[in-house]
């Protein structure tokens, strides 16, 4: 079994974005229920990425996010290629191994997606409210398993100062193993895949 990083450990994680002036990369802090911060959400992006985006937009371009320690070591990395319509995205170990999917779904208005283990199976789903402010996770039996919202009050309000911010809390009974890195990094990175699937 996958020994799962320090990171994945925790069961709440608080992520704020980083202002960026005239940037096209997106960059977040992650932090802990304590307020402290563990690590960081980072678009990576090659120069010719960036001049693509600027004439083609988000919803077709392949993106890469990765989820790294406060060392900048990487934890994990989601990752799209080129896409037209609902496309497959691959939930990536350090390694280069893929431990997982997340495949979008097409739904009247609320967002979905589902979380896929390597053979395809399925072991978890995000699903967003009508404003895909709020996601509920939930297992196969669905039962959630957490939740994701940007509507929130808590200890650490204050200290966030920019508009796109996001609480992702999962239930500490979710298992240790590699499901949990897949339905975590998925977790931890839906609002920028989300995002990325719009024009």
């Amino acid at each position: 079994m996958q020994t799962i990083p320090h990171f994945f450990l925790n069961d709440q994680f608080f992520v704020d974005e980083k202002v960026r002036i005239f940037g096209i990369r997106n960059e977040y802090k992650v932090y802990n229920k304590d307020g402290e911060q563990i690590g960081f959400i980072k678009q990576i992006m090659s120069t010719s990425e960036k001049i693509l985006h600027i004439f083609l937009g988000r919803a077709m371009m392949p993106f890469t996010f990765e989820i790294q320690d406060l060392e900048g070591n990487v934890l994990s990395v989601i990752k799209r290629d080129w896409t037209i319509w609902m496309s497959k995205i691959s939930v990536i170990t350090p390694d280069g191994t893929i431990i997982g999917y997340v495949q979008q779904k097409f739904t009247f208005l609320k967002p979905k997606f589902e979380i896929l283990s390597t053979d395809g199976q399925k072991i978890a789903e995000i699903k967003g409210d009508f404003l895909a402010w709020n996601f509920s996770i939930v297992n196969t039996e669905e039962k959630e398993i957490g939740r994701i919202t940007k509507k929130w009050s808590g200890m650490l309000q204050e200290a966030f100062t920019t508009a796109d911010k996001y609480l992702v809390d999962v239930d500490q009974s979710l298992a240790e193993d590699t499901n949990k890195i897949a339905i975590l990094t998925a977790a931890i990175t839906i609002d920028m895949v989300f995002k990325e699937q719009q024009n």
